[in-house]
């Protein structure tokens, strides 16, 4: 079965992240890739809710098969470790350019954009 590999800091889990997570699982086993509390504390400036506890609720969503953790900036490192067949990113991430494109390319790993669906936005809940 193909591979799926999505990442976020998912420091305020909300529906959209859940209907992300229902997107990529339709394309293989999926793989969540959180950021550490180390990288979540420079974001926001205070971690929310902790590495244990986000792993936790992650784990529990049943399009979920694995939660792996980061610490790096961004997800190029998982993703040449892993080497998935599909690394999919939300809407936000439409027409942009982002860190793990140059990795997705030289491994062939296909890039998928899940479609629009934003209702919720982690900054906006947290008033950041």
């Amino acid at each position: 079965m193909p591979t799926v590999i999505c990442n976020g800091v998912f420091g305020t889990l909300h529906p959209d992240h859940v209907r992300l997570f229902e997107f990529a699982a339709n394309y293989g086993n999926l793989t969540v890739a959180i950021n550490a509390d180390s990288h979540v504390q420079k974001k926001y400036g205070k971690i929310y809710i902790s590495l244990v506890d986000r792993i936790y609720q992650i784990k529990a969503i049943k399009y979920v098969s694995n939660v792996v953790v980061f610490t790096e900036n961004d997800a190029s490192k998982i993703l040449e470790k892993l080497k998935p067949n599909f690394y999919v990113k939300g809407q936000d991430y439409a027409n942009k350019t982002y860190p793990e494109l140059d990795i997705c390319k030289r491994l062939g790993i296909k890039i998928l954009i899940a479609p629009h669906h934003r209702k919720y936005s982690t900054t906006e809940l947290l008033g950041l």
